[in-house]
């Protein structure tokens, strides 16, 4: 049984920080409201914007931890238990994060995930890095239920040269929500 609301992996690229709290709370508050599992791989700021934002909803927070439906992760730290010499070990890639999804999985019929390591390797100038980790969530998307919301700051890319990877990366994600905001 999937989500008919949210495509399997999509990307929105921002130029405020609190509209993509507010957003991605929004998104993963849903998927807990209807009893979803919600992981979060983010940086510090934005996960402790999210437990404000997602108590302020409602949800018992420390609870959904608890029981596994709501699992947030340090992005810097989840990145650093898979990449080799600057980029995604696959194999590494599924012990680690695809474990975290098989959790999720055990529990619900449907996961809603938000992630943040790609931003951080773009910010890093490793584009090539951030698009092989697209891949791979991509293909851990054919084996696993779940939505994916990546998001990338707008001041990472250089519209006329697209010298870090802007349009390899929009091609692995449908759809393409730029920044409006």
């Amino acid at each position: 049984m999937g989500d008919m609301i949210t495509p399997p992996h999509f990307v929105r690229f921002y130029n405020d920080g609190a509209c993509l709290a507010k957003e991605v709370s929004h998104f993963i508050g849903v998927g807990l409201e209807a009893g979803h599992a919600g992981i979060v791989i983010a940086t510090p700021s934005l996960l402790d914007s999210l437990d404000q934002r997602l108590s302020a909803r409602g949800l018992d927070v420390p609870a959904a931890r608890k029981r596994g439906h709501y699992v947030p992760l340090d992005a810097a730290q989840t990145l650093s238990q898979f990449m080799v010499n600057g980029w995604p070990d696959e194999e590494r890639f599924l012990n680690v994060v695809g474990a975290v999804m098989a959790r999720a999985e055990g529990n619900h019929s449907w996961t809603r995930a938000f992630g943040e390591m790609v931003a951080l390797l773009v910010a890093d100038h490793k584009p090539g890095a951030a698009i092989r980790l697209e891949q791979l969530w991509n293909s851990l998307n054919k084996t696993h239920s779940f939505s994916l919301f990546c998001a990338y700051p707008m001041v990472s890319f250089d519209a006329q040269t697209d010298n870090n990877g802007f349009r390899d990366i929009c091609a692995e994600h449908a759809p393409v929500l730029l920044a409006d905001y």
